[in-house]
This record gives structure tokens, sequence and C-alpha cells, in this order.
């Protein structure tokens, strides 16, 4: 498989909510942008364009990971779910900035690894460039006689910051498929409140860095195999991924956007998966899943794995 990087620049805020408006956060995960690719293909291309995207997923010409940090032209990762041995081990402050830090520059992973890193300058660095989380007021001016205002969680990406995806295809015809999707979507946006202007973003394709494409394409086994986005294996080999592994999950649940599934609002069935992070003692692909529960179509929700070997 060949990977590219997409990195998304916001020219407004971005909305994602954790279960409340008032609520925010800077990570949109593989099944969100997936989700959001889906509904672009049938506002594109009808359903004949969706089944094409699904197909590419189920036949494994397509990958995509959750949404990762830029800040110029440095590349960030997930904090790996793995121990450290820092040459300060019992110095509490520096526990401290281990236990902040969330994500690694991917140009200093190494050094991460090793426990060399200057954790504190890189959380000092981070959290002064990347951009801040505002809650802002909103009214709706759709209802004049009961305009009520209410919060909204934002984040502000900073100068030069923002997100960026890596995307896994099998051709170049692929790649511009999907490409011309999310080039579309740039337009539509990302997250909540795209209604209010929020989530538009320029969209820049380019390289992935030497140590992210060695560490993706790297097929032999290793100790660690690290998760790029959120992933849930096969049914028949989920004791076996959990033998050694040190990860987290996270539920997906959340409300169906199709207009033709039902006639009011449904929810999706709630899925548990692995957090991006996750470590694991070797690949597995993953699956994606029907959350429909009962409605007109399918819902599909992106579970399969981007994993990066790190030792």
């Amino acid at each position: 498989m060949n990977y590219s990087i997409y990195k998304l620049s916001f020219h407004t805020g971005l909305h994602l909510g954790n279960g409340k408006l008032s609520d925010g956060g800077t990570v949109i995960h593989a099944d969100t942008m997936f989700s959001a690719l889906c509904l672009e293909t049938l506002k594109t291309g009808g359903s004949e364009m969706l089944d094409r995207l699904v197909n590419l997923v189920e036949e494994d010409r397509f990958r995509i990971s959750d949404s990762m940090p830029y800040i110029t032209d440095d590349l960030y990762l997930p904090k790996p779910m793995i121990p450290i041995k820092s040459s300060n081990e019992g110095d509490s402050v520096e526990k401290k900035a281990y236990k902040k830090l969330k994500y690694v520059p991917v140009d200093r992973f190494d050094s991460y690894l090793e426990g060399k890193l200057d954790v504190q300058e890189a959380n000092d660095f981070f959290s002064d460039k990347f951009g801040e989380y505002e809650v802002r007021t909103m009214v709706n001016l759709e209802d004049e006689e009961d305009a009520m205002p209410y919060s909204v969680g934002i984040f502000q990406f900073g100068k030069d910051a923002g997100l960026y995806f890596i995307l896994g295809f099998r051709d170049e015809e692929d790649r511009y498929f999907v490409g011309e999707l999310m080039e579309s979507l740039s337009y539509t946006g990302v997250g909540g409140k795209r209604s209010s202007g929020l989530g538009k973003f320029t969209l820049k394709v380019g390289k992935l860095p030497q140590i992210l494409e060695q560490g993706l394409t790297q097929r032999e086994e290793g100790q660690n195999f690290m998760a790029l986005s959120i992933c849930l294996p096969e049914e028949d080999r989920m004791e076996e991924i959990l033998r050694g592994a040190r990860y987290a999950v996270v539920k997906r649940s959340g409300f169906i956007s199709s207009t033709d599934y039902a006639d009011s609002y449904r929810k999706k069935r709630d899925l548990i998966v692995f957090s991006s992070g996750s470590c694991f003692s070797g690949r597995f692909e993953g699956v994606l899943s029907d959350v429909s529960d009962g409605g007109r179509h399918p819902v599909y929700s992106y579970g399969k794995s981007l994993l990066m070997r790190i030792n």
C-alpha cells in the first residue's frame, strides 16, 4: 500500500463535541472522517459512489488514520502506550510532563522511545503553538421568538498549525477518487456546527516522512505496533491481539446523519474500539462494522487498523 499525508489547514474554528455542545476536542477519529466521506459521496454521486468507497475499504484498498497535529513542517504522532525509561526517572516534574504529553514530534520519535526527549520543552512548545480552546456564545436565528443563546466549544488553531491524516491506497485511481472527496469535504467542513461556518479547511497533500513510511510498510513481526487510528480487530483474533497489548478503549456512539435512514433521528449501535496510541505485538486488519439498528440502509463504522511498527 502507498501512503500520503493530507494536511487540513483550518480557516475557521473547529467544533468536535464530546457529548455536550460546550465540549471541545481536536481529534477527528478515522470513523468520523470515513462517515463524513460517506455523506460526501451521497451528496456528489449518490449510492453508486458510496458503494465504491465502501468496497475500497472492504477490499483493503484504502486506509485512513485518526487526525494528528502538525505545527509548520513538524508532524506529531500519538504517544505510544508503552513504558519509557528516562534518565531522570525519579524526577516528579518529569513524571508530570510525561503524563501531560499527548503527542510526540515525528522527527524526535526515536529519541522519545529512548527516553532522551525533553518532554517539558516539547509540552511547552506544543501548548504555545498548536492553538487554544474557547467557548463561544451563539444564538439560533431561525426561531426569532424563542432565540435562546447557547454555548459551543471551539478550537482555534495557531498560525501554521492544523491536523493531518495518513491515507493509504493500492493504486493511483483510488487515491484520486478519495482525494477528490477530501477536496469536496474541505468546502462542506468537518465536525459540528458546520452551518455556522465552522470546520472549513484548505487541503494540502504531502509525502510521508521516512520514519513513518518504514514503520507502516515493514511487515516483519516486532515487539510493538502502534495504532494510528481507532480500530477494532476481527472477533476471532481478539484473544490473540490482546495478548501482551497495552491499550485504551473508547466508546463510539452517536446519531445517524442520513435523512433516508428513518423518519426520525436514530442512534447508532455503540461500539467499543481501541484508541490510537494502543500498542500490539502483531498486525491485524480490523473490520468495517454495520452499526445500523432497524433503519432503511446500512450505517458503516470504520474500524480498520493503521499500525506503525515502533520497535
